[in-house]
């Protein structure tokens, strides 16, 4: 599947997707779950540029997510929706065995680098479903 297409893909599957979540979770009764399904081919992670294209897919798709349209909010807002951009892509990555993917996530978040292999909780508001194939 070519990167447009990927992109596209994810693009059309988020604005068809979201869902709330139940009561018995660790949100707040008022708090969605949104997540998006992003398919990806694994021969595309051989390569560190291909890692990084995917890493941009995850990034844009982020965005959409957690609710960001780019559009200047104060400084709480904006550190929240990065946080949460952030939780997203982790979680994506860490659900992935693959060692050029996660150098690609630890690339963009020195700070904060991912163990590969690594799996986060589930306590994530943004969810980025990877689908191999």
């Amino acid at each position: 599947m070519s990167n447009r297409a990927l992109q596209l893909a994810a693009f059309v599957t988020a604005a068809a997707v979201s869902s709330a979540v139940d009561a018995t979770s660790e949100f707040p009764e008022d708090t969605v779950q949104h997540s998006v399904v992003v398919h990806y081919q694994p021969s595309e992670l051989d390569s560190s540029a291909g890692a990084e294209q995917l890493y941009k897919t995850l990034y844009r798709v982020s965005l959409y997510l957690c609710g960001d349209d780019g559009y200047t909010k104060g400084l709480d807002v904006r550190v929240q929706l990065k946080q949460c951009e952030q939780a997203a892509i982790a979680n994506a990555v860490s659900g992935v065995s693959s060692a050029q993917l996660t150098a690609a996530y630890n690339r963009h978040f020195p700070n904060q680098p991912l163990i590969e292999k690594e799996r986060l909780s589930e306590r994530l508001q943004a969810v980025i479903v990877l689908v191999a194939g």
